[in-house]
């Protein structure tokens, strides 16, 4: 077995936000003042090209409840 990796520089980079799969951006919506700010997926991605990654993608939606009949 190989010997575990000590000394590691990592880098992670993240984007919260409505998906635009067609543009590759992420746009966030403040709700508070209403600012729009879109981030584009394909440049912040550019960074990692070439390296070994792990990408990880999730959204949350409300759980549905049981209505009282």
């Amino acid at each position: 077995m190989a010997a575990k990796k000590k000394n590691l520089d990592t880098k992670t980079s993240n984007r919260v936000g409505i998906l635009n799969i067609k543009d590759l951006t992420v746009v966030d919506i403040d709700e508070k003042d209403g600012g729009e700010f879109t981030y584009d997926l394909k440049e912040m991605l550019k960074q990692f090209d070439g390296r070994k990654v792990s990408i990880a993608v999730s959204y949350e939606d409300e759980a549905p409840v049981v209505e009282e009949v």
